[in-house]
């Protein structure tokens, strides 16, 4: 009798001695999904993990191995998309900053003066004209409906002798420049552009001068006033 209470009380030290894995289990997972519920999501992993780490047998252990699976599978799939929304902020940025300097460009353009000749041409009624020929290219992005440029001539000291203006397009052959007026001249400097000059193309012109002084030594050809289309 006595060997048989010592075994029962033996069996009960163990029974209440002991612990149930899997109840373990369930209360630390129940703790992670509180975790959860107040929105802790790094102690609601780590509880998780813990579970597996230390009950790794227990049925509630490998449900938690396939939460865990999925939870990293979404935080992969988070990072992509912030990834591609950085790419595509990114992107917008740099379009923008290039428009925007296209615009800068645009504005500030410039039309590239190139080709300048002078020569002296004798006129039947004026004399001794000088002509200054040369090409404007539009660097602008936009097509431009005038463009006129101003030529000066200088001497040895750098003095301004003669100004004068000529809208390009309205070449003037060397053999219009001994025959007609300088009137006439004139008025086919000042003609009007007959088509719009579109970005990258190139115009000629010409600018002509009389009634020379004799200490004539250098010329500059400047851009004048340029006109877009509205």
């Amino acid at each position: 009798m006595k060997q048989k209470l010592t075994i029962l009380v033996l069996c009960l030290l163990v029974m209440f001695g002991c612990t149930n894995p899997e109840q373990e289990a369930t209360g630390l997972y129940n703790q992670a999904r509180l975790e959860a519920l107040d929105n802790n999501k790094v102690e609601y992993e780590e509880t998780l993990r813990e579970v597996v780490k230390k009950y790794p047998q227990t049925f509630i252990a490998k449900e938690i191995i396939s939460e865990l699976e999925k939870i990293k599978v979404a935080r992969e799939q988070k990072e992509r998309m912030a990834a591609t929304e950085l790419k595509i902020k990114n992107d917008l940025k740099e379009m923008e900053e290039y428009w925007k300097n296209a615009l800068l460009k645009n504005k500030a353009g410039s039309i590239l003066l190139t080709g300048l000749e002078g020569k002296f041409i004798p006129n039947k009624t004026e004399g001794e004209l000088f002509i200054i020929n040369g090409t404007a290219t539009n660097k602008y992005l936009k097509p431009k409906v005038s463009i006129k440029v101003n030529g000066s001539i200088f001497d040895k000291a750098g003095t301004l002798l003669l100004k004068q203006g000529a809208v390009c397009g309205n070449p003037i052959s060397d053999e219009a420049a001994q025959k007609l007026s300088f009137a006439e001249i004139v008025k086919k400097m000042e003609k009007p552009m007959a088509s719009n000059l579109k970005p990258g193309e190139t115009i000629s012109f010409s600018i002509v001068f009389r009634k020379l002084p004799k200490s004539l030594s250098e010329f500059v050809v400047n851009v004048g006033q340029v006109r877009s289309i509205l």
